[in-house]
């Protein structure tokens, strides 16, 4: 896990930061926003490691809330991304959050699966061009309940049974 630094990682061609807003992000391939987070400060995740695997990145980690609200993760090529942050706010950095109140149908996975497997739940988020797809894929174990949001945004509710 080559660890650059407190909160920066590059490992098989991701990089994976928590950026100058604390906003948990990973950069993939071409240039592509794998996953923004939206509105889960940085002292609500812990980030335990970071590996390449088969052409992928596996991040190992949680939340460090009983309770998140994950909404759909911002994703998109990097350049739509600075195009609406410049479009949105000139005289300041704009996070996930301002992009997703301003422009709901923005950045947003045109492909969104939840999954039972083997005990595990997954939330599987992708954006899709051309024949070809990019995202990231939540894994959670049984004692999480998951259930469907719509307002604010679109997303999930995440509740632990551990104390």
């Amino acid at each position: 896990m080559p660890k650059l630094d407190e909160d920066l990682w590059i490992e098989g061609g991701y990089y994976v930061d928590f950026d100058d807003l604390n906003q948990f992000r990973i950069i993939g391939p071409q240039n592509h926003l794998f996953c923004g987070l939206i509105d889960i400060p940085r002292h609500k995740i812990r980030i335990d490691s970071v590996e390449s695997e088969d052409g992928s990145i596996l991040i190992r980690g949680c939340f460090l809330s009983k309770t998140i609200n994950l909404y759909y993760p911002a994703i998109d090529d990097i350049r739509t991304m600075r195009g609406l942050m410049e479009s949105i706010g000139r005289e300041h950095n704009v996070n996930f959050l301002e992009i997703r109140r301003a422009m709901t149908n923005e950045m947003v996975p045109n492909f969104v699966e939840e999954k039972n497997i083997r005990g595990e739940k997954r939330l599987e988020f992708k954006r899709v061009y051309e024949d070809k797809s990019y995202g990231i894929t939540f894994s959670f174990l049984k004692d999480v309940e998951v259930s469907k949001i719509s307002k604010p945004y679109k997303g999930f509710h995440l509740t632990s049974k551990r104390s």
